[in-house]
């Protein structure tokens, strides 16, 4: 295993390794070369949080598609005419795939002809230098690092640098997501990059960004692990203002998305991942005047089903809420029991909707003590005591001293081995 495999594997979750190994197979079935590119590098190298992978595959994506299939992953998304997809895996984890492409045109102007390529013509033809970087998955060159643009470099010296003359003209929504790179990496685009953007930005290129790209670069702000960074410089540098010329300043809600970013930090540290796109931009444009919401919306391509969702989770919310304010919610199991089966994105609104008191106090023993309790219960050991894997004896076991442990039956370490050893002796 290569240097870098290694520093991936030690780096990524499980769930997200099993994703690169079940890619790498079903790549290998298909005789086709992938490679892992972009954001996953660029964060292994600057020693940042890895969330998302993004694979590149010589060749079109039809065959890979169909072996996925096969280990029961679902395609959330396909788009034939640019090969692209997104998949969930089993696991939860989310992965995308593209065909790699030939290199841009070098006309002037939006939209740059799409052309099947290689590896290296698909880097080449990249925003920035620290996201053309790839890692061959394939079995000649498996853990080989391509770097046709010296993006390490860049990664290493903290900036941002253009591939070409005309990449914010080719595609208007790079400046939305140079701003994004600047927020989330605190790196600072070097004077040439820097030059082509306010250029580009002066000439209104940044109107000219919508459908799908737009979108995709908004649902992206969700995803992020500080949103609320991210949208204060966008609001700095007026690029809200090119969705929305209200989007700013009192139109915002900065005080709740404060209280959304803190609720994200609870939730990503217990591997959870919320606001969705559809409650983000809810809040986000809360304060907004309807027309202007809805002229937004449709901007952006949101679907009815989207925009009609946060009145429902707001719904959802208030009914889990009450709950949490009944006397059975004193007992932890109960707690556990309630909170385990509802979204991330109501585990939010329970964070931010309610002051301090028993709603916060609950929501925050099941994120900090019971999800990490059950995460570090001795499953491997019991397996090694002759429990069968992956069987309802298994989960029995596991569930009885959980519940013991969080309404504290078992308190000592003693008092948690005694009660496991008597229920893998009755259970045998």
């Amino acid at each position: 295993m290569s240097d870098y495999l290694f520093l991936l594997e030690s780096r990524l979750s499980l769930e997200q390794w099993q994703v690169v190994a079940d890619m790498e197979e079903a790549a290998d079935r298909v005789a086709t070369n992938l490679y892992l590119t972009g954001g996953a590098i660029r964060d292994l190298i600057a020693g940042l949080p890895i969330d998302d992978l993004d694979f590149v595959l010589e060749g079109k994506i039809s065959k890979l598609i169909r072996e996925l299939k096969k280990k029961k992953v679902k395609i959330l998304s396909e788009n034939v005419g640019l090969q692209t997809a997104e998949f969930l895996f089993p696991s939860g984890a989310k992965a995308s795939v593209s065909m790699a492409r030939g290199e841009p045109s070098g006309k002037k102007g939006r939209g740059s002809k799409v052309s099947v390529g290689t590896i290296t013509s698909d880097l080449k033809s990249r925003d920035f230098a620290m996201n053309a970087i790839a890692i061959s998955l394939n079995r000649n060159s498996r853990g080989l690092l391509i770097d046709p643009a010296n993006g390490i470099a860049d990664i290493q010296n903290r900036q941002i640098r253009s591939l070409h003359n005309y990449v914010f003209l080719d595609e208007p929504v790079r400046l939305f997501r140079a701003v994004r790179f600047r927020a989330r990496l605190g790196f600072e685009m070097n004077q040439k990059t820097a030059a082509q953007m306010e250029n580009a930005a002066s000439e209104g290129v940044a109107e000219q960004a919508v459908g799908e790209s737009l979108s995709a670069e908004v649902q992206q702000w969700a995803r992020e692990r500080n949103p609320l960074d991210v949208l204060k410089l966008l609001d700095k540098e007026k690029f809200l203002q090119v969705l929305c010329p209200r989007l700013t300043g009192k139109n915002i809600d900065w005080k709740r998305l404060t209280k959304v970013n803190r609720a994200v930090q609870h939730l990503m540290n217990v591997g959870l991942m919320a606001p969705s796109y559809p409650l983000f931009m809810y809040l986000f444009t809360k304060k907004l005047h309807s027309r202007d919401r809805k002229n937004l919306y449709k901007r952006l391509k949101m679907k009815k089903s989207e925009i009609d969702l946060p009145t429902k989770l707001e719904s959802a919310a208030k009914k889990v809420a009450r709950q949490l304010q009944t006397k059975a919610a004193n007992k932890p199991s109960f707690v556990y029991e309630l909170l385990k089966k509802v979204s991330p994105d109501i585990l939010l609104l329970l964070l931010i909707n309610y002051p301090p008191g028993k709603i916060q106090t609950r929501v925050k023993a099941h994120l900090e003590k019971y999800l990490p309790l059950r995460a570090r219960l001795p499953w491997e050991e019991v397996i090694e005591m002759g429990i069968p894997e992956n069987s309802p004896k298994l989960q029995k076991i596991m569930d009885e001293l959980f519940f013991s442990i969080i309404e504290g039956i078992a308190r000592t370490p003693n008092q948690k081995l005694k009660l496991l050893k008597k229920l893998v002796e009755q259970a045998l």
